[in-house]
């Protein structure tokens, strides 16, 4: 049986960039919060999940969910990533842009990384009620 692959870094960002001469990716503006004036609420933003895994060789497809956190629910599934080693030792980093979706409620949600059924890492997202002092 595989060994799942060993979350290095993952990250809510606003843009990652994959440099064409070296490979490498940029990283810019990373979130963990996010306001809104009403809620439910589409999140329309342009946004990506950034993962970099380990520990790992052969094709591995891993799934990212956006769960709500207060009810346990599945508010969101992307396509599988395959990312694929030959070498357990070297890192893979992959990217989900990802699409408008709904934010039922203020509260914490959490984009989860999944190979299979198991959970391999996660990134959490609070999401807030502008105040109307404000």
């Amino acid at each position: 049986m595989a060994q799942n692959p060993i979350v290095r870094a993952m990250l809510l960002a606003e843009r990652v960039y994959t440099d064409v001469a070296t490979g490498q990716h940029v990283i810019a503006g990373t979130f963990n919060e996010y306001t809104a004036d009403t809620f439910p609420t589409e999140f329309a933003h342009r946004a990506s999940v950034f993962m970099s895994v380990t520990e790992f060789d052969g094709k591995m497809p891993i799934t990212l969910r956006f769960v709500d956190l207060q009810t346990n629910e599945v508010l969101h599934e992307a396509a599988p990533l395959v990312v694929e080693s030959a070498d357990r030792l070297l890192g893979c980093e992959m990217t989900w842009e990802l699409p408008p979706f709904d934010i039922p409620h203020p509260g914490l949600y959490v984009f989860e990384a999944y190979v299979e059924e198991e959970s391999i890492g996660s990134v959490r997202l609070i999401a807030h009620q502008r105040s109307s002092e404000a």
